[in-house]
């Protein structure tokens, strides 16, 4: 009869561990995922230009 519980007791204790086990690794990999969904969009050559210039323009002006 003790020799079952402890039997029990083990086995609840091991599927608990196993399916919290399963959660941090689902957690991990959504964390894992969102930093690259904050990847810019691609600028054109353009766009990348007038940055360029706009930001040369300011650190004329503080010169």
């Amino acid at each position: 009869m003790l020799l079952t519980a402890i039997l029990v007791v083990i086995v609840l204790a091991l599927i608990y561990h196993f399916v919290t086990e399963k959660k941090q690794i689902l957690e991990w990999k959504e964390t894992r995922v969102q930093p690259m969904a904050a990847i810019p969009e691609k600028k054109t050559q353009e766009e990348i230009i007038k940055e360029s210039k706009e930001l040369q323009l300011k650190a004329d002006k503080k010169q």
